[in-house]
Protein backbone atom coordinates (compact mmCIF):
# COMPACT_ATOMS: atom_id res chain seq x y z
CA UNK A 1 0.00 0.00 0.00
CA UNK A 2 1.76 3.62 -1.46
CA UNK A 3 -0.04 6.81 -1.73
CA UNK A 4 0.65 8.61 -4.86
CA UNK A 5 3.03 11.80 -3.80
CA UNK A 6 1.79 13.28 -7.07
CA UNK A 7 -2.03 13.09 -7.53
CA UNK A 8 -2.21 11.62 -4.27
CA UNK A 9 -4.37 8.77 -4.61
CA UNK A 10 -4.04 5.84 -2.67
CA UNK A 11 -3.25 2.39 -3.70
CA UNK A 12 -3.97 -1.45 -2.29
CA UNK A 13 -1.38 -3.77 -1.96
CA UNK A 14 -0.31 -5.31 -4.99
CA UNK A 15 0.35 -2.57 -6.65
CA UNK A 16 4.05 -1.51 -7.12
CA UNK A 17 5.35 2.30 -6.31
CA UNK A 18 7.39 4.09 -8.85
CA UNK A 19 10.38 6.23 -7.87
CA UNK A 20 10.45 9.25 -10.21
CA UNK A 21 13.32 11.73 -10.32
CA UNK A 22 12.61 15.37 -9.44
CA UNK A 23 15.93 16.74 -9.08
CA UNK A 24 19.25 15.98 -9.53
CA UNK A 25 22.59 17.62 -9.79
CA UNK A 26 25.93 17.07 -11.58
CA UNK A 27 28.47 15.82 -9.18
CA UNK A 28 32.24 15.38 -10.08
CA UNK A 29 33.71 12.25 -8.13
CA UNK A 30 37.55 12.45 -7.41
CA UNK A 31 40.28 10.14 -7.74
CA UNK A 32 40.74 7.04 -4.90
CA UNK A 33 44.12 5.20 -4.81
CA UNK A 34 43.75 1.33 -4.10
CA UNK A 35 40.26 1.09 -2.84
CA UNK A 36 38.94 -1.55 -5.27
CA UNK A 37 40.71 -5.70 -4.97
CA UNK A 38 41.67 -7.17 -7.94
CA UNK A 39 39.42 -10.15 -9.45
CA UNK A 40 39.93 -12.99 -7.84
CA UNK A 41 42.46 -15.51 -9.45
CA UNK A 42 44.48 -12.46 -10.26
CA UNK A 43 48.02 -11.53 -8.94
CA UNK A 44 48.73 -11.36 -4.85
CA UNK A 45 50.81 -8.39 -3.57
CA UNK A 46 52.55 -10.12 0.34
CA UNK A 47 49.78 -12.39 0.51
CA UNK A 48 47.27 -10.16 0.15
CA UNK A 49 45.32 -8.89 -3.06
CA UNK A 50 46.77 -5.88 -5.28
CA UNK A 51 44.46 -3.21 -5.55
CA UNK A 52 42.96 -1.14 -8.07
CA UNK A 53 42.34 2.65 -8.81
CA UNK A 54 39.02 4.04 -8.87
CA UNK A 55 39.59 6.60 -11.62
CA UNK A 56 36.70 8.86 -10.28
CA UNK A 57 34.78 11.12 -13.06
CA UNK A 58 31.44 12.56 -13.56
CA UNK A 59 27.57 12.11 -12.99
CA UNK A 60 24.36 12.78 -11.37
CA UNK A 61 23.26 12.61 -8.20
CA UNK A 62 19.41 12.27 -6.70
CA UNK A 63 18.73 15.57 -4.69
CA UNK A 64 14.70 14.66 -5.03
CA UNK A 65 12.87 11.74 -5.79
CA UNK A 66 9.12 10.85 -5.08
CA UNK A 67 6.87 7.72 -4.77
CA UNK A 68 4.43 7.73 -7.58
CA UNK A 69 1.66 5.38 -8.77
CA UNK A 70 2.42 3.84 -12.36
CA UNK A 71 0.13 6.53 -14.65
CA UNK A 72 2.06 9.36 -12.88
CA UNK A 73 5.19 7.84 -13.31
CA UNK A 74 4.33 7.44 -17.40
CA UNK A 75 3.36 11.23 -17.13
CA UNK A 76 6.31 11.87 -15.52
CA UNK A 77 8.38 10.83 -18.54
CA UNK A 78 7.05 13.50 -20.98
CA UNK A 79 7.42 16.34 -17.89
CA UNK A 80 3.52 16.75 -16.95
CA UNK A 81 4.03 14.29 -13.77
CA UNK A 82 7.04 17.24 -12.24
CA UNK A 83 4.97 20.53 -12.84
CA UNK A 84 2.41 18.59 -10.47
CA UNK A 85 4.91 18.34 -7.24
CA UNK A 86 5.63 21.16 -5.73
Amino acid sequence: MFKCEVCEGGFGPGVAPVKLTVERRPRTYPLRWDVNPEPKGFRRVEGQLACVDDPGGQGWEIVREVVACRGCAAAGATGAATARVA
